[in-house]
């Protein structure tokens, strides 16, 4: 599990430095947001989520009416925001490519490097 939080940090390093990710045609900030509104397990204010991602509000507004549009996200009559499963399943895609990506980097380690790494990443 922590080889695959460090593949996510450099992919989001990577994405940090590059603003669309190739794989999904996300950038950064629709993938914090959506993993805002999947974390808090049930629908969200835009005040929640703009302190999530450390945004002001009208630009998380103009965020979230984006994803929307994209139908990633949904917006209640309310004002709550939820996730759609089309936004769930782009999440679940990026996690599983980096879950393989972190398979991929211990497959030439023996069992005993990859604990050694792991567990020195756990510690950091």
């Amino acid at each position: 599990m922590n080889l695959e939080q460090l593949e996510r940090f450099s992919a989001k390093i990577c994405r940090t430095h590059g603003d669309i990710d190739p794989i999904s045609q996300m950038n950064k900030i629709d993938y914090r947001y959506l993993d805002a509104v999947l974390i808090a397990d049930c629908a969200c204010s835009v005040d929640y989520l703009a302190t999530q991602v450390e945004g002001d509000i009208q630009s998380t507004q103009a965020d979230i009416d984006t994803l929307c549009e994209k139908h990633y996200l949904i917006m209640s009559e309310l004002g709550r925001v939820s996730i759609t499963e089309l936004g769930k399943q782009k999440l679940a895609n990026d996690r599983r490519v980096h879950a393989l990506m972190a398979l991929e980097m211990t497959a030439s380690m023996s069992d005993e490097e990859a604990h050694l790494l792991d567990s020195v990443l756990h510690r950091s």
